[in-house]
């Protein structure tokens, strides 16, 4: 019974070693699209950051035109007196600066994108 119990418990630790090892390969993976936008928060900050390839027609991700070139975006992070946006155009691609800010509790913090053909 013993050895039953202990098999359980390895075999459950390494199935949770081969999720923690696992989950951030795969979400870089999904984050090498040609367009992308990583935005979020968390307890302490709020960020937003966009990405596209330069020369490289929408994908349909995150709202892009599959019939036209990206050849930028624009990401914005808003929450009480801050405002700040950020876009690639002189570039044509890349990423953007990351706009990150120390979450405020009692603000709701929006994030916004837009792509340029």
């Amino acid at each position: 019974m013993m050895k039953k119990v202990k098999s359980v418990v390895v075999t459950a630790l390494a199935a949770l070693l081969v999720v923690v090892i696992l989950a951030p390969s795969t979400i870089t993976a999904q984050g090498l699209t040609h367009q992308h936008i990583s935005m979020g928060s968390t307890l302490t900050t709020a960020y937003i950051e966009g990405y596209n390839t330069k020369g490289v027609k929408g994908t349909g991700l995150y709202g892009t035109n599959k019939n036209k070139v990206v050849t930028g975006v624009k990401v914005r992070l808003k929450e009480g007196n801050y405002d700040k946006s950020a876009n690639n155009y002189k570039n044509k691609g890349g990423w953007t600066p990351k706009l990150s800010k120390v979450n405020n509790p009692l603000e709701v913090a929006y994030t916004t994108y837009s792509w340029r053909y």
